[in-house]
């Protein structure tokens, strides 16, 4: 445009300038000015000088309209050169705000398919500037699962005249992937067909990244929430609920349709929504901290009218003008009764009659309660951080305490007996109980121990098994009657005998009566013997005992409680079989199952008790029922019978203690109850087999021990005779005592009688050198036999004693001391040659 304008301007300027020119030499040289002047004067009468002044004038005004149009010219020329800057300008920032909005803008011609893009449509489809695109193109840069429906959307909006406003993916050929927005308007012709399409392209993947963190944070928050074991309630600026979580659901029985627009007091009992409301209040006042302040002691109401108590918790949150607060309860109802229980508990330990202990895992003490302190004599300060090994005692086998911990260990519950030692050192016995506490992954974190002093229990044990031993006996009486019936019987025969042949002369048939009734005498007195073992009151003491013996003593008890016709079949094994244990618990564990095999062999034809004692070599079966037995080899005892049997039902009950199916003043039910006890004390184990009518077997397993007891040497059977030393017989029983000093006479010895205590003191201060020994009953009147010992040994100490009695002699032995050199024990009635050795051991 420039270059015509200019060219005009020049041309009219041209034009004027020979025009001028033309008439300016045309007037000197052709005195054109007078032909003209002649011609025109033909015509009218002008002037030639008023023609050339018009000519002039003319050529004049026509230069100064051609130089008027140049100036214009220039003039639109500087503002078109103004105006292309501005729009270049424009253009430029206007492709500055589209890369910084990353904004393109395309153009479509619906008539010949041509696509224009702007330089910001072409860096978001990652194409280079200037390249030529249609709108095929276009779609070969849509990511593939996007394809259909972008083309559908834009093919459906330029046919239905609606606006193209979606949002899709593009696939970039660096195999990146971008998000767009794009929009369109389509222009339509005169007859209705499309022309063009102006649209817009948004990259929105930017946007899209946010948003997708803004939905998983939501997300997430909302999980939170949503899974949140408190309930969650958040109210707005006038206090109604705008959001109630899935526990608060579960807490006050609402669903959240129900709640949401309703205010907060409907959570809370009438009497406390006044108070509840200006607290919160005050608290939106005064939130401009949004720090999180706590409520507790409150008071929350389910939607079927039950109050509960709650803690909460309450922070805000400004949103614009206003302000939100959300409020975290807690129903402590099951916190407030855990609580109530923990303190219990807690009370209950301390308050405890039994011992209890906590240690770590590493069994390191952390706790004791009171009763332990009571019992031991150990403060909580003096074991805490210390080993239970504190209240270990050399009572107890080592091996004990290896399977104790063994037990534990492995995460198992260990309970038995033990003997303790307490601070100062005594011994008591104790029954422990050891469990494992176990973390959330099942490690094992603490051990506690419930200790049971077993003090007093055995001595109530003791009373049991006294009045068990009385009931045995009692059972045994009739039978025992009937053999002293007969001993009596027997000597009375013999004496009547020996009589007949004394009047007739006959001394050799009269000394053999005499040899029957000392045999019979003998018999009872072992009678009484065993009969004394077995109703002896001692406490319990655990001794290395041969097992066979005692079967054998105890077989002989029984045998006169059971009828004859009733057949004992013993089977004892040739093994030395020893085992830790009680002589008189297992004579009486014996007897009772006797009895009770005898009671169910009632109405059997062919009655028959079998006893076997038998060495048991453990088994891999055995163990895996009583892994509590830690030892390879035990004696077993079997008691069985061909009696009426026991039921399946009953089985289970019949070590229970007064359980009997005996008939009323038949049984006490103590019998097998003691039997259990006893073989649990011995640390072994009882097995029953039975069935209705085919019999009983209860079967004892008991552990061994190697080492043997020392075999009692039987005294020599001949007499050994005093030298004439003067003895001192004190006995209130005058016929016993002058039937003793006349044995001792005939032994060799001078006597001193005495019928009592005193006396003998009197007799004895009298004949102080020459007495060598003094023979004692223990029980009298006035003084008795330890008395007297103590107040003789004043005179002359180191005389020798010996001690008599027709008690059981085991019952004396705490009264004096036996085992010294200088003293004896002898029991009623004495074996002859007995008393001889025993005194001669004593003076020598």
């Amino acid at each position: 445009m420039d270059r015509i304008t200019d060219s005009a301007y020049r041309s009219d300027f041209l034009a004027v300038a020979v025009a001028i020119a033309t008439v300016w030499l045309a007037g000197i040289y052709l005195d054109l000015f007078e032909v003209i002047h002649t011609y025109l004067h033909a015509f009218e009468q002008f002037q030639l000088d008023e023609l050339l002044m018009a000519i002039l004038s003319l050529s004049i005004g026509a230069s100064w309209l051609s130089w008027r149009r140049w100036q214009e010219s220039e003039q639109a020329r500087v503002v078109l050169k103004q105006s292309e800057a501005r729009l270049m300008d424009t253009q430029a920032k206007y492709d500055e705000v589209q890369m910084l909005a990353h904004l393109g803008h395309w153009e479509l011609d619906l008539i010949t398919s041509e696509l224009t893009w702007s330089d910001e449509n072409h860096r978001i489809f990652g194409v280079e500037p200037g390249s030529v695109n249609t709108y095929d193109t276009f779609l070969e840069t849509v990511h593939p699962d996007d394809l259909e429906y972008v083309n559908s959307s834009y093919l459906i909006s330029v046919e239905n005249r609606t606006n193209y406003d979606i949002e899709h993916r593009l696939l970039l050929p660096d195999g990146s992937i971008k998000w767009v927005r794009e929009r369109c308007n389509t222009y339509y012709g005169e007859d209705g067909k499309p022309l063009r399409s102006i649209g817009t392209v948004h990259d929105i993947t930017e946007f899209k990244r946010v948003q997708k963190g803004i939905e998983e944070s939501h997300a997430r928050f909302s999980g939170i929430i949503d899974q949140a074991e408190d309930a969650i309630v958040t109210i707005n600026s006038d206090q109604k609920i705008v959001l109630f979580n899935s526990s608060a659901e579960r807490t006050f029985g609402y669903s959240q349709q129900e709640v949401i627009g309703q205010r907060l007091e409907l959570l809370l009992p009438e009497r406390f929504r006044v108070g509840h409301h200006k607290h919160v209040e005050g608290f939106q006042s005064n939130s401009a901290d949004h720090m999180i302040k706590s409520c507790r002691g409150l008071t929350g109401l389910r939607k079927n009218g039950e109050e509960f108590p709650i803690d909460g918790s309450i922070s805000s949150q400004k949103l614009g003008d206003s302000v939100e607060m959300t409020i975290i309860f807690r129903d402590i109802s099951e916190q407030l009764k855990s609580q109530e229980l923990l303190r219990k508990v807690s009370k209950a330990v301390e308050e405890a009659g039994e011992a209890i202990m906590i240690t770590d895992c590493n069994a390191v003490i952390e706790y004791v309660n009171p009763a332990f302190c009571t019992n031991t004599g150990y403060s909580l300060e003096e074991v805490v951080g210390k080993n239970p090994s504190i209240l270990k005692s050399e009572a107890q086998d080592p091996k004990h305490y290896e399977n104790l911990w063994s037990t534990i260990s492995r995460g198992e519950v260990w309970s038995g007996a033990l003997i303790d030692r307490r601070k100062d050192g005594s011994y008591y016995p104790a029954m422990m109980t050891i469990s494992p506490i176990h973390d959330e992954l099942g490690e094992i974190t603490h051990y506690v121990s419930l200790q049971q002093d077993m003090t007093e229990y055995k001595r109530m044990e003791e009373q049991f098994l006294q009045a068990q031993k009385m009931e045995s006996i009692g059972t045994l009486v009739g039978g025992i009657a009937h053999d002293f019936n007969n001993m009596l019987a027997a000597i009375e025969g013999n004496l009547y005998l020996a009589k007949m042949k004394l009047t007739k002369n006959e001394p050799d048939k009269v000394f053999s009566k005499i040899e029957n009734i000392e045999k019979i005498s003998l018999s009872a007195a072992e009678m009484v013997k065993q009969l004394l073992t077995f109703a002896r009151r001692d406490s319990v003491s655990m001794t290395n005992l041969p097992l066979k013996p005692y079967l054998k003593e105890a077989l002989k008890l029984s045998r006169s409680a059971i009828p004859e016709n009733i057949e004992i079949v013993p089977d004892l094994c040739d093994d030395e079989l020893h085992i830790q244990g009680e002589s008189t618990q297992i004579q009486q564990l014996v007897m009772n199952l006797l009895n009770n095999a005898r009671d169910a062999l009632s109405g059997v034809a062919e009655p028959k008790i079998t006893v076997q004692l038998s060495l048991f070599v453990l088994n891999e079966q055995f163990r895996r029922d009583h892994p509590e037995i830690s030892s390879d080899t035990m004696a077993l005892l079997t008691i069985a019978d061909n009696g009426c049997g026991i039921s399946e039902a009953n089985q289970d009950k019949v070590f229970e203690p007064f359980f009997t199916t005996k008939g009323v003043g038949k049984g006490t039910g103590l019998g097998l109850a003691m039997v259990f006890g006893a073989v649990k004390r011995h640390g072994g184990v009882i097995e029953l087999e039975s069935g209705k009518d085919s019999g009983t077997e209860f079967r004892i397993y008991l552990p061994l021990v190697t080492e043997a007891t020392e075999d009692i040497a039987e005294h020599s059977s001949n007499i050994a005779i005093g030298q004439n030393e003067t003895v001192l017989l004190v006995d209130d029983e005058e016929m016993l005592r002058e039937t003793t000093s006349e044995l001792l006479k005939n032994l060799g010895y001078r006597v001193l009688e005495a019928a009592d205590g005193q006396e003998a003191l009197q007799v004895f201060s009298e004949n102080v050198d020459e007495i060598s020994i003094l023979i004692t009953d223990i029980v009298m009147p006035k003084m008795g036999g330890v008395e007297l010992a103590e107040e003789v040994r004043k005179l002359r100490g180191g005389i020798p004693v010996i001690f008599i009695t027709g008690y059981d002699r085991h019952q004396t032995l705490a009264a004096d001391s036996e085992g010294s050199d200088r003293s004896m024990l002898l029991s009623k009635p004495f074996n002859i040659d007995g008393l001889s050795h025993s005194i001669r051991k004593l003076i020598e």
